[in-house]
């Protein structure tokens, strides 16, 4: 018999986690939907039934200027690009939105949560993503189920190791910040040895920011702690060279670029860029208009390498980040969101760093801030669509401190 403390959205966020992280990715894998769209969709839905089932909200005015850009967006894409839209786009159109509310119901479930409670349950749902890593590696990424045999480095349920970085980092720095200096030395050991292990330069890009956020600040222990394990870095990576040769030669390639470069992530990321900038000039700034990336705009020359190398434009409607698939779909309103992100990353990694140890504030609204750091990885260097669960967290981050903005004035 289930508990039904599990279905008591004030004690416990398991099955909210395990719907909105693993779901997509084994719906993307086991049934060939296409993308994780489709899962993150029916999570949501499932969530929303199970655990918040409301639809009153009050909007921000984040969530109402987020909501002006995407409605230019959208009379951009009709009367630009009228003669290639398609359903699919549409119905995105009305997803768009429900993401919005959908973000807005999620915080208001989230701020529900006692300290003690939040952080016990984040700590062991960062342990869960680190044993499946570790079992991945043990069992040589060898799973029998249906999707998964065909696949090179699967961790289950993630398609690839990248995918599993990308949802593992929101849960693996949060936990490190919540808790004690030799639980933040244990998480970030654990990573660096993934992101050599598994190869993944995503986990490589999460260390990184583990390191800043756990370790910087003042005091001369934690700067003998940052070049500590620096240098084990640098040990570990140069010492492949003997070891592991095709993992050294896995971080090589995705850090040097020449004109003979085959490798289709470094393409991908450089296409992106590359189209964003293109769409940019060619639309006057106006951009392409939302979930026009790939369909209203020919790509440039790393498209077409890509497709020569592959025989397909791998990854060319979501441009391989966020930042340029925001740049080449909403013009100068996409620079400008971008802008306002690193305003807040910057505001949220100082908050971090000055009261990651002060028990008096909330834990929610710790791990608020992390998501908002966190989500610079699917900015600049690695995402899959705007319908991810970074994308959630992210916009769920920004009600959740608007909603204590109010109550810690006084106290700060």
């Amino acid at each position: 018999m289930i508990p039904s403390s599990i279905f008591r959205g004030e004690k416990n966020i398991y099955l909210p986690v395990f719907f909105l992280s693993f779901f997509p990715s084994f719906m993307l894998v086991t049934f060939n939907v296409g993308s994780m769209t489709i899962g993150l969709v029916l999570s949501m839905l499932i969530i929303h039934v199970l655990y918040i089932f409301s639809f009153r909200v009050r909007l921000t005015r984040l969530h109402f200027l987020l909501s002006f850009v995407v409605l230019f967006s959208i009379i951009n894409s009709v009367v630009q690009n009228y003669e290639v839209l398609s359903y699919k786009a549409m119905l995105n159109w009305f997803l768009f939105f429900y993401f919005l509310l959908f973000t807005l119901l999620l915080s208001k479930f989230l701020v529900k949560f006692k300290d003690k409670e939040l952080n016990i349950q984040i700590r062991n749902i960062s342990y869960y993503f680190i044993i499946i890593a570790f079992f991945s590696i043990l069992i040589n990424f060898n799973y029998p189920f249906p999707g998964y045999t065909n696949l090179h480095k699967a961790i289950f349920p993630f398609a690839e190791p990248s995918h599993f970085a990308l949802t593992a980092a929101y849960f693996l720095i949060p936990a490190g910040v919540l808790y004690n200096q030799k639980q933040r030395v244990l998480i970030l050991c654990c990573t660096l040895f993934l992101a050599f292990c598994l190869p993944s330069s995503v986990m490589l890009v999460v260390s990184l920011i583990m390191l800043y956020l756990f370790f910087v600040g003042t005091g001369v222990l934690r700067i003998c702690i940052i070049l500590f394990f620096t240098t084990i870095g640098f040990f570990l990576f140069y010492s492949l060279k003997d070891a592991n040769p095709d993992t050294l030669i896995y971080f090589t390639s995705r850090m040097t670029y020449d004109e003979d470069t085959t490798n289709v992530s470094l393409l991908v990321f450089l296409m992106g860029w590359q189209d964003a900038i293109n769409s940019l000039i060619a639309t006057n700034g106006l951009g392409l208009g939302i979930f026009q990336m790939g369909i209203a705009f020919k790509t440039g020359e790393f498209g077409e390498r890509i497709y020569d190398l592959v025989g397909s434009y791998k990854n060319l409607k979501d441009g391989g980040s966020l930042g340029a698939k925001s740049i080449s779909e909403f013009g100068v309103l996409g620079i400008l969101m971008i802008l306002l992100y690193l305003k807040q990353c910057f505001v949220s990694s100082e908050f971090i760093l000055n009261h990651k140890n002060d028990k008096n504030i909330p834990s929610i609204l710790i791990l608020s801030h992390c998501w908002i750091v966190v989500f610079i990885i699917e900015i600049f260097v690695r995402a899959t669509h705007y319908f991810s669960i970074g994308f959630i967290l992210m916009l769920s981050a920004l009600s959740i401190i608007k909603i204590f903005k109010g109550r810690l004035d006084g106290k700060l």
